[in-house]
């Protein structure tokens, strides 16, 4: 991880020098909760013992390959707060020299975005004692919320008699979606779920692959790495979502989900265009019978992994107004929750708006 300033990298023994340069300081140590050192030997040992994980990282000036600050997280059961299982705790301190020229700031944004991003954690949590209005004031540029509650850390240096105000991030909640057969990540839909859940939620539209398994496979991929929180799709993406969902634990909404693709593909054989762009550029496809067998073998099997414990977190929205997809009584042999709006096959960014956004914001909330 690394800015045009600095690098966090695992601490070295032969950083031992320098740690003790800057971590005897008497005006570093006690405002993080920790004494100054007291020997470069002492320094070499915290290096080989405390700071020896994967999530503690010295901070490097650039120009001069120099340690000068520590920056990393705590799990459940190492915090100074209670947190929870998906959380963690970020901890930080620098050296005095290189106070109040943003350089904190720099480094706790790069390790918001590897926890957020590369950890996955759902909140992230900073605490500072009062006395410490720098590095308040630190968390706050980074995005942290005062959350108006006070600890008292016994275990911290002088922390008997020094209150810690208590910070708080939120991960944007991620909400991926999987769009029709003819369509793409830019369209209508895509388009209005992202501007509907703006600065609320992470919408991620990717463009799917054209053959069923390949568009499996690159879903399951997209979910390892991105950890979304719901699912939604619309047409074929809906036919994804269904399979997917129980399986990789995810709620899903399901838009006018085609539940008989090889029928549907069986009466359009032949060369076709995509009706929204696609990322690579490439806008002719072809479906051909080989491409109906595909969706044909995978339909024989698709609730295969239906689950009654997780049937609850499949919804189902039908539009009255179908004239491509009429599957609500199959949806409703393996779940219960259906709903209707007044639309048709692929919903407008006025339904999108008004049906899809108020169900996923409710699956977000209860799930």
């Amino acid at each position: 991880m690394e800015t045009d300033r600095i690098i966090l990298r695992p601490w070295r023994e032969s950083d031992a020098e320098a740690l003790y340069m800057y971590a005897s300081d008497p005006d570093v140590g006690p405002r993080a909760g920790w004494p100054p050192h007291k020997s470069v030997e002492e320094s070499l040992e915290i290096i080989r013992t405390i700071f020896h994980n994967d999530h503690t990282w010295a901070i490097e000036w650039k120009q001069t390959g120099e340690a000068f600050g520590c920056m990393g997280y705590y799990l459940p059961g190492e915090s100074n707060i209670e947190i929870g299982e998906h959380d963690a705790e970020i901890g930080y301190w620098i050296a005095k020299p290189y106070w109040n020229q943003g350089i904190c700031t720099e480094a706790l944004r790069l390790m918001i975005d590897y926890c957020l991003h590369e950890q996955h954690f759902k909140v992230l949590w900073c605490d500072c004692f009062v006395d410490n209005p720098a590095s308040e004031r630190v968390m706050l540029k980074c995005g942290f919320r005062d959350t108006g509650a006070f600890n008292l850390c016994s275990h911290l240096y002088r922390g008997d008699d020094r209150l810690v105000k208590i910070m708080r991030l939120n991960r944007l909640p991620k909400i991926l979606f999987l769009h029709g057969f003819y369509a793409s990540g830019q369209c209508v839909p895509a388009i209005a779920l992202r501007e509907a859940f703006a600065g609320r939620a992470e919408v991620l539209t990717p463009d799917l692959p054209m053959h069923p398994e390949d568009a499996l496979r690159f879903i399951r991929e997209l979910i390892d790495s991105e950890k979304p929180d719901l699912l939604v799709g619309n047409s074929c993406g809906s036919f994804y979502a269904q399979m997917i969902a129980p399986v990789a634990g995810i709620p899903a909404l399901l838009g006018n989900p085609h539940f008989r693709m090889s029928e549907f593909l069986r009466q359009r054989i032949g060369q076709h265009e995509y009706k929204s762009p696609r990322e690579d550029g490439r806008q002719s496809f072809v479906i051909d019978e080989a491409l109906v067998g595909e969706f044909a073998a995978l339909e024989a099997t698709q609730f295969a992994n239906c689950d009654p414990q997780f049937s609850d977190r499949v919804w189902g929205l039908f539009g009255e107004q179908d004239t491509l997809a009429h599957f609500e009584p199959l949806f409703l042999e393996h779940y219960s929750h259906s709903f209707h709006f007044p639309g048709g096959h692929t919903p407008t960014a006025d339904e999108v708006r008004n049906w899809y956004v108020p169900l996923a914001e409710k699956m977000l909330i209860e799930f």
